[in-house]
């Protein structure tokens, strides 16, 4: 039984308050969109490839107007106008329905008024054009500048306003048709499922998403403008924490197909309302984007070859921040979260993908050794530096904490005469998040976890209080709380 579609889609949208449309990336009918200049060449500009190659690939399938720069499209006049014109051509002439543009104010973009006066004329409006013509942007004529590569006949072509001296010869012209016909059909039927998807939003485990060899679990929790999707992805027995549940931005629909017999969801945990909103993180200033192990976060696993290479040959598509851009590897994307404080899935936090500690004897518990007997003698007293200390290759990484009290790993001692208040935006030695109020954050969101490896006392309230304990007797503190 097919679900009901939700009253309104994301991506529908009332074309005469097409003035009202805020800048963006979102789907729109291609009919909505017209041509801002008269004429358009058979060929892209770079390298004079013939435009013809990309009508072949859409045709075909090899490419999607996803994989390709977005058009850019602007209100104007009652209508939107598109400055790639050629691009336009292919998609219009291909029989496209909707595809995803990139939505600019007309003022902000100068090449929209340039290229809009320069096609004025074969609108109708007067100057060599003459009368009006009819189309009213929505053809263009082709200039051929390819003269020994055959050029179809299309009802999107202006043949008054074109240039052509070898068109198709019948037969040829004939598959040429048949395939537009066919790829209408295609698109359709993509159509028709974002509709799907769209008012499947909230049903918990009902499609797999195909982010690498095998297709994952996952439940859709949003619907986007652009025609993609926001995702829980759940990657099972492969993760380091059992019933993990990913977050994915921007799936689309050729990444989504419906589960089968196979996924159980009475083995799949609860997806509750606010998991969006807790399912992102912004990365700190200070906090590096490379992970000190190749821990691929998709699969859930260490992988044995380069993470950057592992992740770009096989989750290219996974890697995609909140403003749209995509990456071609965890590591791009956390730099550009870090830069413009961005949010980015919390999957690809280094909290949260540090790979679990690793032991030759799976059954037996590695010796700690007891917080009591560490002598004041093993730690050389040296000043807390102000900004985070350079290390060496062979100096040990710190991770985030992960149990209440844990003070395992090096130590240090606090000198005397040094600060123990953090400075500011330093982020939480627990969860690494970096708040305006440090104190208040640990106080609330992490009481118990401030424990003096020497002594063992835990009644401190904050890293700072712990850090002032340490100056005064000399104790030694897990080094996750230096700075």
């Amino acid at each position: 039984m097919t679900a009901a579609l939700p009253a309104a889609l994301p991506w529908d949208y009332d074309v005469r308050k097409g003035q009202e449309m805020p800048p963006g990336i979102r789907l729109l009918r291609v009919t909505d969109i017209a041509f801002t200049q008269k004429q358009v060449n058979d060929s892209f500009s770079h390298e004079q490839r013939p435009i013809l190659e990309l009508i072949e690939s859409v045709l075909s399938g090899a490419a999607h107007p996803r994989d390709i720069p977005l058009i850019r499209v602007a209100w104007h006049q009652g209508q939107f106008w598109a400055i790639d014109n050629r691009r336009l051509f292919c998609y219009k002439h291909c029989r496209l329905e909707r595809l995803p543009v990139e939505v600019i104010r007309w003022e902000d973009q100068h090449e929209f008024e340039m290229k809009w006066r320069n096609g004025q004329g074969a609108r109708g409006n007067g100057g060599y054009g003459g009368p009006m013509l009819g189309h009213g942007g929505h053809q263009a004529g082709v200039v051929q500048r390819l003269k020994d590569l055959p050029f179809p006949r299309s009802p999107i072509m202006h043949e008054e306003e074109s240039e052509i001296s070898l068109f198709m010869d019948e037969d040829s012209q004939r598959r040429h048709d048949k395939a537009r016909m066919e790829n209408l059909l295609r698109y359709r039927k993509m159509a028709s499922y974002e509709d799907q998807l769209a008012g499947d939003v909230g049903r918990p485990w009902k499609y797999l998403a195909r982010l690498g060899e095998d297709g994952m679990p996952c439940t859709l929790l949003k619907a986007k403008v652009d025609g993609l999707f926001e995702a829980c992805v759940w990657n099972g027995r492969e993760a380091r924490r059992p019933n993990e549940v990913l977050l994915h931005l921007g799936l689309h629909c050729g990444q989504l197909e419906p589960a089968v017999g196979d996924c159980r969801t009475a083995e799949l945990p609860l997806i509750k309302k606010d998991m969006l909103s807790r399912l992102t993180f912004v990365m700190p200033h200070r906090m590096p984007a490379k992970l000190p192990k190749p821990w691929c976060a998709v699969c859930g696993k260490l992988v044995s070859e380069k993470l950057k290479q592992h992740e770009a040959s096989r989750h290219a598509s996974c890697f995609a921040c909140s403003c749209g851009k995509r990456f071609e590897c965890s590591e791009d994307l956390r730099r550009h979260s870090r830069k413009q404080q961005h949010a980015i899935p919390q999957m690809f936090r280094p909290a949260d993908t540090w790979p679990p500690a690793e032991s030759s004897d799976s059954d037996a518990a590695p010796e700690r050794p007891d917080p009591a007997e560490v002598s004041s003698a093993q730690h050389t007293a040296r000043p807390v530096p102000r900004t985070a200390p350079a290390r060496s290759a062979a100096a040990p990484q710190r991770r985030p904490l992960r149990a209440l009290g844990n003070v395992e790993g090096p130590t240090f001692v606090v000198a005397a005469g040094s600060s123990s208040r953090a400075p500011a935006n330093w982020p939480c030695p627990i969860c690494q998040a970096v708040v305006l109020k440090l104190r208040e954050h640990e106080r609330q969101e992490h009481p118990g976890c401030y424990r003096c490896a020497s002594c063992g006392k835990s009644d401190f309230t904050c890293s700072e209080d712990l850090r002032r304990h340490a100056r005064k007797k000399g104790h030694a503190i897990s080094q996750h709380f230096e700075w």
